[in-house]
C-alpha cells in the first residue's frame, strides 16, 4: 500500500518523504568520517584523539558562546556607564561614538545588540583539557585552561543569575551523557501522519446532524 502511495506522488513530495532518513544516515556517514580523520590525524602528529584541532573547534566555540552570554549579562548601567541615559533614550539602545578628533564630524552608531544563543555542540562530549608530556617520564600533565582564569569565574559568580535569564541554554558544564540519554526523538511515516491528521481534520469540521 506504502509503495503504490509513494509512486503516485510527485517526485518531489517523494523525496521530501524520504528527507528525514537521509539526513540521519548522511550524519551517521559524516560522523565516521571525522572520527577516522580524527584517528589519522592523531597518529600522523603523534597526538592524543582529543588533542587534534577537530576536536579542540568544540572547546573554541564554547568559550566564544560563554563569554558571548557574560557580555550579554552585564547591566547597561555598567556596561555603558555615563552613556546609559543615552542607550536608553526613546528606547532604540542606541548611541554615537565619535570617530577620530573633534572635528573629524564622524560617529560611528553603537547598537545595543542581544543576540539569541544557541548552543553547536554535542551534548555529553566532555573535552579533556590540554596537556603537556614530561620528557623524562612520559607522563602526561594538564595545563590551565581559559576555564581556570580568576577573573572569569569570578564574573560568571556575580552575573550567574543575569547569565541564565539572558541565555537559558544550558552551558556544556550543565550536560552530561545522562541527561541526553533522556530525550526521546520520535518520528512517523509521512504518509501514515497525514492520513490521521486529514481524518481528524474532518471529523471536527463536521457539522452535526
Amino acid at each position: 500500500r506504502e509503495a503504490d502511495l509513494m509512486a503516485r506522488l510527485p517526485v518531489n513530495e517523494q523525496f521530501n518523504a524520504n528527507r528525514d532518513a537521509a539526513v540521519m544516515e548522511n550524519w551517521r556517514r559524516r560522523q565516521a568520517d571525522w572520527a577516522r580523520l580524527n584517528k589519522a590525524l592523531a597518529s600522523k602528529a603523534g597526538k592524543r584523539a582529543t588533542d587534534t584541532v577537530l576536536v579542540r573547534s568544540e572547546g573554541f566555540r564554547e568559550k566564544v558562546e560563554e563569554l558571548a552570554a557574560i557580555q550579554a549579562a552585564i547591566p547597561p548601567q555598567e556596561k555603558y556607564a555615563g552613556a546609559f541615559w543615552e542607550m536608553g533614550l526613546r528606547s532604540q539602545g542606541q548611541r554615537y561614538a565619535q570617530v577620530g578628533n573633534i572635528f573629524s564630524g564622524l560617529f560611528c552608531p553603537l547598537q545595543d545588540d542581544r543576540p539569541v544563543h544557541f548552543l553547536v555542540r554535542r551534548p555529553g562530549v566532555a573535552l579533556l583539557g590540554p596537556s603537556l608530556v614530561r620528557t623524562d617520564t612520559g607522563e602526561l600533565r594538564p595545563m590551565k585552561t581559559w576555564r581556570d582564569s580568576a577573573y572569569l569565574q569570578a564574573k560568571q559568580r556575580r552575573l550567574g543569575a543575569r547569565i541564565r535569564e539572558v541565555n537559558p541554554v544550558p552551558r556544556v558544564s550543565e550536560l552530561d551523557a545522562a541527561a541526553a540519554e533522556g530525550l526521546l526523538v520520535r518520528g512517523r511515516d509521512l504518509l501514515d501522519w497525514a492520513l490521521e491528521s486529514s481524518a481528524e481534520h474532518f471529523e471536527d469540521c463536521a457539522l452535526p446532524l
